[in-house]
């Protein structure tokens, strides 16, 4: 049997005592509603169009910044590259040709 967290919803929908509660696993469709749970959750945000796609991967992610302007969803992984091809692209164009 395996155990897992489930968010808000989930916990008041599945009778759990509060957010971030562990319910038991017993079938895999359990697992999946769960997963539905959360992805309706988030898709039904107010501010759902703060849902991004990173620019470097195909990962989505809910954009937390103030101004709303992230682009990666990940400084270290995807953020991180990002900004190496830049810095190699100016690079680039600066030197003069030989």
């Amino acid at each position: 049997m395996e155990m897992a967290r489930v968010g808000e919803a989930a916990a008041q929908a599945g009778g759990a005592d509060c957010p971030g509660a562990v319910v038991d696993l017993e079938q895999p469709t359990d697992l999946s509603a769960l997963i539905f749970d959360g992805a309706t959750d988030l898709l039904s945000e107010p501010e759902a169009y703060r849902i991004r796609q990173c620019e470097a991967c195909v990962v989505h992610f809910f954009d937390t910044s103030r101004k709303g302007s992230r682009r990666w969803c990940s400084m270290n992984i995807s953020g991180n590259k990002l900004k190496v091809a830049a810095y190699q692209r100016r690079k680039r164009d600066s030197e003069p040709a030989r």
